[in-house]
């Protein structure tokens, strides 16, 4: 159904598909509420609205992903009067939100988690060299900005983006194409808890890999476990260490902000 769906929006959809059966927002909302699925005669789809330069970024990062193997949507961008549109083919499955929501066991979670392990070490090995897109977002702490005034205003947004950039300065081999924000709600998949696909590519982008693993970390504490498995597991995975007192630390902040930014985002709702 339609209803509710600003007019500017509907138009843009219409723009960017033909045959257009049914227009819907999912039922468990994003932050910035700017997607929507699309059902036409060709297949069901999901439409992302967002600014030119996230745009670029997204579809350039879908491409170098899916060629190291990343499990990612295959987006392609449209302009329809300077409202830019992202879309895919509608992904089978539920967020792993979804999923622990309706009585996933642990045990699938765990796997869930393990696949998304398996992910993050390749992305690591993506030759950054490679990501080569005119755009300011391709860099974290401007992703955070443009996704953080949306969704909190400018103010709390010019906070955050020297604190993002801060976060993720350090070696440069610790910098990596990453999904800066890896959480149940950001992956599908299957029944049995194996990673289908990686969702919103706004948060791929060059960061710090303790900064990317803090946020991962964050939400594999929310779910009750320790992040000590976390580390462990990425550790004999990858081969290598992870400097596990800038993590800790880093997820603490991550999640005191995030937490900030929820109840602004509140407020300004109301």
């Amino acid at each position: 159904m339609t209803d509710k769906i600003p007019d500017f929006y509907k138009q843009a959809v219409y723009h960017a598909f033909h045959g257009v059966i049914d227009i819907r927002y999912p039922n468990m909302r994003g932050a910035h509420n700017n997607v929507l699925f699309v059902k036409t005669n060709e297949g069901d789809y999901t439409t992302k609205f967002i600014s030119h330069d996230m745009a670029l970024k997204n579809s350039a990062a879908a491409r170098l992903m899916s060629a190291h193997g990343i499990p990612v949507p295959e987006t392609r961008i449209f302009n329809c009067n300077g409202t830019w549109i992202e879309r895919y083919p509608l992904i089978p499955g539920k967020t792993l939100h979804e999923q622990i929501r309706i009585g996933m066991p642990e045990e699938q979670i765990r796997r869930a988690y393990e696949d998304i392990l398996t992910h993050f070490v390749a992305m690591e090995n993506i030759p950054i060299s490679r990501f080569v897109v005119a755009a300011k977002t391709r860099e974290v702490h401007n992703m955070a900005y443009e996704n953080v005034k949306a969704t909190n205003g400018t103010v709390m947004a010019t906070v955050m983006r020297p604190l993002a950039y801060l976060a993720n300065c350090g070696r440069s081999r610790n910098t990596a194409l990453l999904h800066s924000d890896i959480t149940p709600k950001n992956v599908i998949v299957d029944e049995n808890g194996r990673l289908v696909s990686f969702l919103d590519l706004d948060g791929v982008t060059l960061c710090n890999r303790s900064y990317a693993f803090a946020v991962m970390a964050d939400k594999w504490r929310e779910l009750g476990f320790n992040p000590t498995e976390l580390y462990d597991k990425y550790e004999i995975m990858a081969g290598k260490p992870l400097n596990r007192g800038r993590i800790n630390a880093m997820l603490n902040a991550v999640h005191f902000m995030k937490t900030m930014m929820y109840h602004t985002s509140k407020l300004r709702g109301k």
